[in-house]
């Protein structure tokens, strides 16, 4: 998130941008995102799985 903000900064300052950069950034923050999420629900799922989740 921290590039993103920085490429959005120097838009705004300097009024040019990266777009590579920006779209790079992008990109991998919604993989890292995803990534977190699967591993939340494995998580889950594990749990489940060894009782610990039934309410």
């Amino acid at each position: 998130m921290n590039s993103i903000s920085n490429s959005l900064t120097e838009l705004v300052t300097t009024g040019k941008m990266d777009f590579k950069s920006l779209t790079k950034s992008i990109l991998t923050n919604i993989i890292e995102i995803i990534n977190k999420l699967l591993v939340a629900l494995a998580i889950q799922t594990s749990m489940k799985w060894i009782g610990m989740g039934e309410a």
